[in-house]
């Protein structure tokens, strides 16, 4: 049971980091995050926090379609992640093991 839970999160992970990875590219991502991170922690949001804007990933060039797509694999990620964390008796089992 551990080991299928196990997997079944390793892939929602693996799927989130993918498509961000074709949206957004992972440098850009990655740099957009530590600036956004940076900004948190400063716990200034009127801080003006600078996103190069020239390398912006594959979104542009996406179709409507393509994106939608994308936006139901995530849907079904969350939907996969609510139902795993409202299971309490699985979650129990996990926090055991």
């Amino acid at each position: 049971l551990f080991a299928a839970l196990l997997i079944k999160c390793v892939v929602q992970l693996e799927l989130i980091q993918t498509i961000d990875n074709i949206v957004f590219f992972p440098a850009t991502s990655k740099k957009e995050d530590a600036e956004n991170f940076a900004a948190a922690q400063r716990d200034a949001l009127d801080a003006d926090v600078h996103v190069d804007t020239q390398d912006q990933g594959m979104y542009r060039y996406l179709t409507s379609e393509q994106l939608f797509k994308l936006l139901d694999c995530l849907l079904e990620s969350h939907r996969f992640a609510k139902a795993f964390n409202s299971n309490n008796e699985q979650r129990t089992t996990l926090w055991k093991a």
